[in-house]
């Protein structure tokens, strides 16, 4: 990342700090995560459904 901004690397230490769940107060754990993956950038995968994988799909076929 250019420009005096964290790293990737320095991020994640500091979010494996992050206590893990331990079922109170969900919704502030909830937007924890949310947060950390946003700032990763992948938060996308909270709401990209999964592909069907068909008998005869090649990995190819599928990233297209």
């Amino acid at each position: 990342m250019a420009g005096g901004g964290n790293t990737v690397k320095e991020m994640t230490k500091s979010f494996g700090k992050l206590d893990k769940f331990q079922g109170q107060d969900f919704r502030r754990w909830q937007k924890k995560m949310h947060f950390m993956l946003t700032t990763l950038k992948v938060v996308h995968v909270l709401s990209t459904p999964i592909p069907e994988i068909g008998e005869d799909d090649t990995v190819e076929n599928l990233r297209r």
